[in-house]
């Protein structure tokens, strides 16, 4: 034993069969933890000279193993880990380090849990310590992927139209659909047609899949947005004197463009509220347009009234 090096030992198997050495430099090993005083005794020609130290002597912690839950999990599952022993010693000491792409890295809980942000076999190490006495076990764990989303991004829609909100089919999936409202055409299936019945319309996506015994889920969510119908008004019939104007259709709607016919008499034919000014009775066809959404159209009729003239008045009184 090197007494001017350490002052903490732990229990290994003896070295020696006697309690005392007449080397320099003697090494001993004890089978049994406590508080130990090492007396070292110098004589020299007519002189001599004790020395004393005191060992804290430990014995390395009754480690059996790593218990895990399970040695394959899915991406992003929390694992519980926790240490196979038969020592209730409370003052071991643990540090954990779980392998790449883990979260979190490391950790100094008894019984920690870890998740994976990537694939792939994972070793994870287990450092179990009493004074200077270390015992290490290691454990692995196969991350394996999430199945793959099939959802559309969010999107918007005309209003009265369905949509395609899924994918391509995976053999060997499961597919899972809910909505805040609306109906689908088949819930279980990777490319449903969704009829949303408000502007606004949530879906949500469950994909599983089965790798031998491991089961993974993955979730998605999209938003599909209706559009207001589109709206044509061109008005209500009217009747003017020759030489008068009037004022067809209604204000301007959000995102619609206006398109009229008979634009010779109109103020400005691409305005959802021209002035129209007809000689001759005229009916207007207004066509609203929203992009990517039909068109709708209306139409309004404007009667013109010819006035007579004083000299006509003559000319029929004369006859």
């Amino acid at each position: 034993y090197p007494l001017r090096r350490q002052r903490q030992m732990c229990i290994r198997d003896r070295s020696t069969t006697t309690d005392v050495s007449n080397l320099s430099e003697a090494v001993y090993a004890y089978d049994s933890e406590g508080v130990k005083t090492v007396t070292l005794y110098i004589e020299g020609t007519g002189c001599s000279n004790t020395i004393q130290k005191t060992l804290n002597v430990s014995s390395v912690p009754d480690i059996v193993g790593i218990d895990i839950d399970e040695d394959t999990i899915c991406l992003g599952q929390e694992l519980d880990l926790d240490i196979i022993t038969t020592s209730t010693d409370p003052s071991l000491s643990y540090h954990w380090s779980f392998g790449s792409g883990s979260n979190p890295v490391t950790s100094a809980a008894v019984d920690p849990r870890v998740s994976y942000s990537s694939i792939g076999n994972k070793s994870i190490i287990a450092k179990i310590s009493k004074g200077a006495c270390t015992k290490i076990v290691t454990s692995d764990v196969d991350v394996i992927s999430l199945p793959a989303i099939s959802a559309i991004d969010d999107t918007t829609i005309c209003a009265n139209r369905s949509i395609n909100i899924g994918g391509e089919e995976t053999p060997g999936f499961t597919y899972s659909w809910t909505s805040t409202s609306g109906t689908l055409s088949d819930n279980s299936i990777s490319n449903p047609v969704a009829f949303p019945e408000h502007s606004i319309t949530t879906y949500y996506l469950n994909t599983s899949s089965v790798t031998g015994t491991v089961a993974c889920s993955n979730f998605d969510t999209l938003v599909v947005t209706t559009l207001d119908p589109t709206l044509a008004d061109a008005g209500s019939d009217f009747t003017i004197c020759d030489g008068d104007s009037v004022q067809i259709g209604i204000g301007m709607i959000e995102g619609q463009t206006s398109d009229w016919d008979n634009v010779e008499s109109l103020s400005d034919a691409s305005v959802s509220n021209p002035i129209a000014k007809p000689s001759v009775t005229t009916t207007y066809t207004l066509t609203s347009k929203l992009f990517g959404c039909d068109d709708v159209t209306d139409q309004v009729t404007i009667f013109v009234c010819l006035l007579y003239t004083s000299d006509a008045a003559d000319e029929e009184d004369s006859v």
